[in-house]
Order: structure tokens, then sequence, then C-alpha cells
């Protein structure tokens, strides 16, 4: 029953548009794998074969993970994805709002200190994360993407190539995880915004 009322949505002027629910892109199921399969490697068999931490990953982090890359997944397929992409300007935003306000911050919850500490270890990367995490950056970066991408030439050709609509929205994660970093401040040696 559920399925048959996803497949059909009333649009403004009453008309009704013919959807298939469960529409699955190939590229976004990959993506959304590989996300939880690194994850699981990483903080698991990883973590124990190379001693990366004692500790293991709370329940909680796991679930603020597994809940990012679902948004992920629901924002771009199925009905919020087709209405976005044929039909609504305004579901296209709220695609865009999953994406830049709500998977953001749990994805970061999820990442454990020592795994992003382990990461930061060499120069290098530890340079380049406080650079792309300070607070000034990061407004910078998110807000020139995503007010960069709503200018009407840009946003007709994502809507007309579907290779530029991928990279967009990975453009626009990718900001969307700099902003809200010295937020969320997974681990100390990168950027946070001081408390009060």
């Amino acid at each position: 029953m559920i399925a048959g009322l996803l497949r059909f949505v009333l649009l403004p002027d009453g008309g009704a548009v013919h959807l298939h629910a469960f529409d699955v892109h190939p590229s976004v199921l990959l993506g959304c794998l590989a996300l939880l399969a690194g994850y699981w490697v990483a903080v698991e068999p990883a973590r124990r074969r190379f001693g990366w931490s004692n500790e293991g990953v709370g329940c909680g982090r796991v679930l603020a993970w597994g809940a990012g890359v679902c948004i992920i997944f629901v924002a771009l397929n199925g009905p919020l994805h087709t209405i976005s992409d044929q039909y609504l300007f305004s579901a296209h935003m709220l695609q865009h709002m999953l994406l830049m306000l709500l998977m953001p911050p749990l994805l970061l919850l999820g990442l454990p200190t020592w795994l992003v500490q382990r990461a930061l270890r060499r120069r290098r990367v530890l340079r380049l994360g406080r650079f792309l995490t300070h607070p000034g950056v990061a407004f910078v970066a998110y807000n020139v993407v995503f007010v960069g991408w709503h200018f009407p030439d840009t946003y007709n050709a994502a809507l007309l190539r579907h290779d530029l609509h991928i990279v967009q929205h990975l453009m626009f994660m990718a900001v969307a995880l700099m902003m809200w970093w010295p937020v969320i401040a997974p681990a100390p040696e990168l950027e946070q915004i001081p408390d009060g």
C-alpha cells in the first residue's frame, strides 16, 4: 500500500505525476556502500590489526554514521530525487538542505577521535586539514559553492547534465563537512569554534 502511495504525487495544479518510488542510482548505492564498508573496516578490523586504538566505537557513533549515510541515500534516490530533478524547485532545495545541514553533523559525530588523529599523522595532511577546517575558510567555501551553483546558468547546466549534477552534490557535501567541522570538532588538532 505504501509503495502504491509513493508512486503518485499530486502537483500544485492538481495533476499527478507517476513516480518510481524505488529508483536507485548505482553510483549513489555504491558510494553509500563504500562509506559504510570503509567505516566498518577502519573502526573494527583495521583498528585491531594495526593497533590504532584500544577503545572501540560506541553504538551512538555507529548510529550517527549510519544515519548520515542513510540521508545521502534517501536524498539522492527515489521520489525525492525524481521530484527535485523534474518537477519542484522546493523538493530540489530540500534535497540540498538534507545534504548540507543534516548529513554532515551526523557523519562528523560518527567519527571517533582516534581515527581522525590517525589520519592527521602526516604533517602535510595536518596542515591541509587545519586550512580547510578554519572557520573563515570553511564559511567562504560553503557560501561560494552554494551560491555559485544557484546562478541560473550553473543551475540549469547541472539539471541538464547528470555528471555535472553529481559533481554539484559532491561539492555541496564536501563544503558542508568543512563548514560543520569547527562546530562538531571530532579532533582537537583541527580548527574548532570556541565555546561561547
